[in-house]
């Protein structure tokens, strides 16, 4: 069985944390805290100076973890030692300008050390692909592409590209949309399902069970992350609560 098989055997709950906040042990009791409560998946988001696609309380965290001196290969190490005793499905998360720094070949490789079988990368438009998915398709590692509301025939093209799920972009903007946009959640799902292919998106604020009604996987950040920030080095309980709760739920 796959990694994909395994993680969307259901309705999928994917928990989103950003590695080495508060630090990096408390990274990996998250990981194997929400493994044991029922989580199908974990994002594990690298820090970057420059996180463009969070707000500014996720760009604190971002530069609190990166001034406690986390670093990729110390993220990497990391996982690597969790994968002795945690096989849940994992994702890297990160922005472009890291892997460029690192080397892809050499990041890709690294991931496929550490089992990690996806990488997710917000800034990296679909027409610059090239510079990363064929040594991800090379290695066995799934590049996930990312998809916001967009005109029918591009979201096609994205969707013909991928081998295994789609990361849907929800917008709230209900009314600034040019005409043909696809913006809908359902519509969207409704592209990639033709495909026959998987779609997950982000849940927001309690909104998980919602979500599930159009994707395959719900992608919970939001609270999680809120957790984290509020008990800080004693947030691994607290999380695993609420992720079994909505494990149970949906």
């Amino acid at each position: 069985m796959t990694d994909s098989d395994r993680v969307f055997s259901r309705k999928a709950l994917i928990s989103h944390i950003i590695a080495g906040y508060p630090d990096i042990d408390t990274t990996n009791r998250l990981v194997h805290a929400m493994a044991d409560a029922g989580v199908d998946m974990v994002i594990i988001e690298i820090p970057f100076s420059d996180p463009i696609a969070g707000g500014p309380e996720i760009k604190g965290v971002h530069a609190t973890a990166l001034s406690a001196g986390v670093t990729t290969d110390l993220i990497f190490d990391s996982l690597v030692e969790l994968r002795s005793t945690c096989d849940v499905p994992i994702a890297i998360m990160t922005y472009f300008n890291p892997i460029f720094v690192y080397g892809t070949e050499s990041f890709v490789s690294r991931c496929v050390d550490a089992g990690v079988g996806y990488v997710i990368v917000p800034d990296l438009p679909f027409e610059e692909r090239g510079e990363l998915k064929p040594i991800c398709d090379e290695k066995g590692v799934h590049m996930v592409p990312m998809v916001a509301p967009t005109y029918k025939d591009r979201m096609e093209s994205i969707i013909a590209d991928s081998k295994d799920f789609i990361y849907i972009i929800r917008s709230e903007d209900m009314a600034g949309f040019p005409d043909g946009f696809i913006h809908e959640l359902g519509d969207m799902a409704d592209l990639v399902h033709a495909a026959g292919l998987k779609c997950i998106a982000d849940s927001g604020q309690g909104e998980a069970g919602s979500v599930l009604e159009h994707v395959d996987g719900a992608v919970d950040g939001t609270d999680v992350m809120t957790l984290v920030l509020r008990h800080g080095r004693d947030c691994v309980q607290f999380v695993a609560d609420y992720a079994r709760g909505v494990r149970t739920r949906i």
